[in-house]
């Protein structure tokens, strides 16, 4: 009994020590007894009562850590990357059952427009259209170590930090997404070609703490997050739509990644369902990539927009017009000429802080 106690939770080597080191010491014992003494002792159930217990608590310790590797790898090998899995699998005491609170960075991606063209698809022709989107995209942010919570239609849910602690999970977040977007814009010119529909993406992000696990119930579990961030990526991500632009970031997340990648200041906006403002920022680049250009761009927009706090209305609208000409691409500044005529003719209230209100998700 105390041999088979003494292999419960052990490693391999111990184990191996008990189940084949003990025997041969009993019969080591045994023979220079006979030997030197002419004693003769029974060990055969001595032997036998060891292995009795040994084998069998080795042999089901062994079964049931199988069992917990292959349900691991089974659980998350088409959400996580392959090192991760492996990792879990040799490590299952780091994944914990159940909910638990952690700092994690949440993605919401999701296509523009896609009812619109899907109409115009066959079934087959849109599965595998959004198959090869959807694979293009988690293999993007399985490389960059990211956790794939669930697929809804078209839309894509991420989490970074989890089931693995990450140090910094904002930085291989947003990483994920430019190259998302970078990759994106060369597939496009394939559909193009093709006559396929030119899919555009929006991707909303967030950082702070989110509650984290296997939940559902004891037969249908998903390892999922939940939490007031995680409903402001998903906010963010609709966001994006008003203001014309691919990527949103939330100041948390912005603050994470601010020495690591340049982003662009948007707007302070109250989002449906929050009562506190949210600055909003688009990344844009690795910020070793951020030119001069960009940093005067981007200066020349912030000014318009305090411009526009200080109630100039006029002189911000001229600066905002002066960015349209010199970048008729970017849909930003439409979104703001378009709002400050509407201050100008009807200028809000004296009790307006600047905040911009969303109506809608």
């Amino acid at each position: 009994l105390l041999s088979g106690f003494l292999v419960i939770g052990r490693g391999p080597i111990l184990q191996g020590v008990m189940i084949f080191g003990l025997p041969l010491m009993i019969l080591a014992c045994a023979f220079w007894l006979f030997v030197s003494a002419g004693v003769w002792l029974q060990v055969t159930y001595i032997i036998l009562a060891i292995l009795l217990t040994t084998v069998p608590v080795s042999l089901f310790q062994y079964i049931v850590e199988s069992y917990k590797r292959a349900f691991i790898h089974d659980a998350f090998s088409h959400y996580l990357a392959p090192d991760v899995v492996n990792s879990l699998s040799k490590h299952p005491d780091t994944l914990k059952l159940g909910g638990e609170e952690k700092e994690l960075t949440a993605m919401f991606s999701d296509i523009a427009s896609f009812s619109t063209f899907s109409e115009k698809l066959t079934a087959p022709e849109l599965v595998s259209l959004l198959n090869t989107y959807l694979t293009a995209m988690s293999d993007i942010i399985l490389k960059h170590g990211g956790t794939i919570d669930k697929y809804e239609g078209d839309a894509i849910i991420a989490f970074f930090g989890a089931p693995m602690d990450m140090d910094d999970h904002a930085t291989p977040c947003v990483l994920a997404a430019l190259e998302q977007q970078m990759l994106l814009a060369s597939m496009r010119k394939e559909w193009k070609a093709k006559g396929e529909p030119e899919l555009h993406v929006r991707i909303g992000m967030n950082s702070g703490p989110m509650v984290v696990g296997n939940m559902g119930t004891n037969t249908h579990m998903n390892y999922t997050m939940m939490g007031d961030h995680v409903n402001l990526a998903a906010r963010l991500e609709g966001v994006c739509k008003a203001y014309r632009v691919p990527i949103l970031i939330s100041r948390d997340t912005r603050e994470r990644v601010r020495h690591k990648i340049y982003a662009r200041f948007i707007d302070r906006v109250l989002v449906v369902g929050r009562k506190t403002p949210v600055d909003l920022f688009e990344p844009l680049c690795d910020a070793i990539e951020v030119t001069p250009e960009m940093v005067k761009r981007h200066d020349r927009y912030k000014k318009a927009w305090m411009l526009v706090q200080k109630r100039q209305f006029m002189e911000a609208l001229r600066l905002f017009k002066q960015l349209r000409t010199a970048y008729p691409d970017d849909g930003l500044y439409e979104v703001m000429i378009a709002r400050v005529e509407g201050y100008a003719v009807n200028e809000p209230p004296k009790t307006w802080d600047g905040v911009f209100i969303l109506d809608s998700k």
